[in-house]
């Protein structure tokens, strides 16, 4: 059988979206993106594993019948050099704005 014609939706970068009609018995979809790590996806809402299909194309098993699917790639470390840089900013603005405020007090008379 020729596989079932799919219309994909890429709202934003990093996520692809489609509906997919298979008829018929377990069959895998595959997208044109190279399996890093950092994808996911889901079917029906449901999470999914992803897999490499071949060094360009990573994949998910698709069930009968007609599913949303959802690719989406997060870079992994994204939050984690996120919340350390968000913690300099603050170290920085402390000694900044308030530089006094880690200095001893003078000594008394």
């Amino acid at each position: 059988c020729p596989p079932e014609p799919v219309e994909v939706e890429r709202p934003e970068p990093g996520v692809v979206r489609a509906t997919v009609t298979n008829d018929g018995l377990d069959a895998v979809l595959s997208i044109a993106s190279q399996p890093l790590p950092g994808w996911s996806a889901t079917i029906d809402g449901q999470p999914v594993d992803v897999y490499p299909v071949d060094a360009m194309r990573l994949g998910v098993t698709m069930p009968g019948g007609t599913h949303d699917v959802e690719f989406r790639y997060r870079q992994p470390g994204l939050v984690a050099s996120g919340l350390v840089a968000l913690l300099a900013l603050i170290l920085v603005a402390l000694f900044v704005i308030e530089p006094g405020r880690l200095r001893p007090p003078p000594p008394s008379a």
